[in-house]
């Protein structure tokens, strides 16, 4: 089974809140457990990041634990993108790194909360 990319960003956006949606009927106890590491890992590095910029983190912390997250992630993602044979891919890695601590949490949050719509039903949280 393969999903169909998105047209759009609302799409995709709703396409996310869904899925997080659906991660409370999940009953493999690994699959939440990732989910939640990886929530935790980008919102520390939002936190981090905001305390930086309010002059209450040091940039240099603030590097290393980027650092660390970015090489973790991609070789995660390195080792996927092999195994489907997709590494053209990682030529986005680095800009999506960017943004994609804000894009998870954001979904998480929004995801944990609201309602959302898939094909014209709206589902109610």
């Amino acid at each position: 089974m393969q999903t169909i990319p998105q047209p759009n960003f609302k799409s995709l956006l709703s396409q996310r809140i869904r899925w997080a949606n659906k991660t409370s009927n999940y009953n493999n106890s690994f699959a939440k457990l990732v989910g939640l590491m990886v929530l935790l890992a980008n919102s520390v590095i939002i936190i981090s990041f905001v305390l930086m910029v309010l002059g209450l983190f040091h940039f240099k912390t603030f590097t290393y634990l980027f650092l660390l997250k970015l090489l973790i992630d991609f070789l995660l993602i390195y080792k996927t993108s092999v195994f489907f044979s997709k590494e053209q891919a990682l030529k986005y890695y680095l800009p999506s790194s960017l943004l994609y601590p804000f894009f998870s949490v954001y979904v998480a949050v929004v995801g944990s909360f609201t309602s959302y719509k898939w094909k014209d039903r709206r589902f109610k949280k």
